[in-house]
């Protein structure tokens, strides 16, 4: 998870009245004053909780980590997008609470259907971006997603880990639709070590095997494949076969070499425009970091500040400025600015920033209709094949 759980925070940022409901509904007696909210001793509540079993605690401190967890703005867009899926807009709900814990634990007490999807939603989004790597070209085949053909896709990156990588065998697969989006997050059994842990009131350290976490994002749509895993980046292209060979029932062979995916070469020209709609709520966009590389030497020249293109022009105009001139350069790596009209969508977020890295890797999220605006913006302009 991606914040540091503190308990304390989370009982004095939750309203009074949620939080007695919470406690109440675990069975946790706590009598305070509700006529001062937001002024909840934690000292109060830890005296009820001193008195629950070991057992309990620790399974109702696994819950309150995944509130915590799910108090942050990306936490609330994650628990409207699992009602929607099953059909209900939680935003109006949600927006009336006083703050991020109310959201999460209201969810929480009252919407216990969305949770679970809510969470894994949360997981692929909070991925380290730096991962992602994209293949097009994907036969536009249906997911085959039914219980026995999940159970052959779990059985199969545990194999492949196992054997290509001496891990243990095992792996579980949880699967969620967003949208026109498929989603899988692969949890394969990792190296077995040693945890530190307290056992009732006896510390102990005991081997423990645990799992990480492959994401798979399949756009039917698009015919697109996106994988993050945090090792090493040629275990890709196999994971890309078997999630074809399953998942979509073909095969897809090796990808082409010298395939890119994106290419960032107009942002040499002089002049060079976006293109989005005018209904597609965009401000402003901008160039906020840029990396050429050059084809002969591979040495790099790097460009950021109010308008780095505009700094790239600057060092190859003019005759003999330069031993080697722009064409001699490959644009390698990006970074964008996407601002959103307030107006016209959440004002709550209307800013988006990520970076663009050839061939073929994009920190771009999934998360929500405006990112799939900035990627058909990035097909309209050139900049994505």
């Amino acid at each position: 998870m991606a914040r540091r759980f503190n308990l304390k925070t989370l009982l004095q940022k939750t309203s009074v009245n949620l939080l007695l409901q919470y406690l109440n509904s675990r069975d946790i007696p706590v009598e305070f004053k509700s006529h001062e909210p937001g002024k909840v001793k934690p000292a109060v509540i830890f005296k009820a909780w001193a008195k629950i079993s070991d057992s309990k605690r620790a399974e109702l401190e696994v819950e309150l980590r995944q509130i915590y967890f799910l108090a942050t703005e990306k936490g609330e867009k994650a628990l409207i997008l699992a009602a929607a899926q099953q059909g209900e807009d939680l935003a109006p709900v949600l927006t009336g609470l006083k703050n991020y814990y109310d959201r999460a634990i209201f969810a929480c007490l009252k919407r216990p259907a969305y949770w679970n999807d809510a969470l894994r939603l949360l997981t692929v989004e909070n991925t380290p971006p730096r991962y992602w790597r994209k293949r097009r070209n994907i036969p536009k085949n249906p997911a085959l997603t039914d219980a026995e053909n999940i159970g052959r896709f779990q059985r199969a990156i545990g194999d492949y880990f196992h054997q290509k990588e001496g891990l243990g065998e095992n792996c579980h697969v949880d699967y969620f639709k967003k949208k026109e989006i498929d989603q899988f997050i692969a949890y394969p059994e990792d190296y077995a070590r040693t945890g530190n842990a307290w056992v009732g009131n006896k510390f102990k350290r005991h081997p423990c095997t645990p799992a990480f976490e492959v994401f798979f994002v399949y756009s039917e749509k698009e015919g697109t494949l996106d994988i993050n895993f945090p090792g090493n980046r040629w275990v890709i292209p196999d994971l890309q076969e078997i999630f074809a060979e399953i998942i979509l029932g073909t095969n897809i062979g090796p990808e082409k070499k010298d395939v890119k995916v994106f290419d960032l070469a107009p942002l040499k020209q002089k002049g060079f425009q976006f293109v989005y709609g005018p209904t597609d709520g965009v401000k402003s966009v901008k160039v906020r970091k840029l990396r050429i590389t050059n084809n002969y030497d591979n040495s790099s020249l790097q460009f950021e500040g109010a308008n780095p293109l505009k700094e790239m022009y600057k060092v190859f105009n003019g005759a003999g400025a330069n031993a080697y001139t722009l064409s001699d350069y490959d644009v390698t790596k990006a970074q964008f600015e996407v601002r959103f009209d307030p107006n016209l969508g959440p004002a709550n977020k209307n800013k988006y920033v990520f970076t663009v890295t050839c061939p073929n890797s994009c920190t771009l999220g999934y998360f929500d209709g405006r990112e799939s605006i900035i990627r058909k913006m990035l097909t309209d302009s050139g900049l994505e094949r």
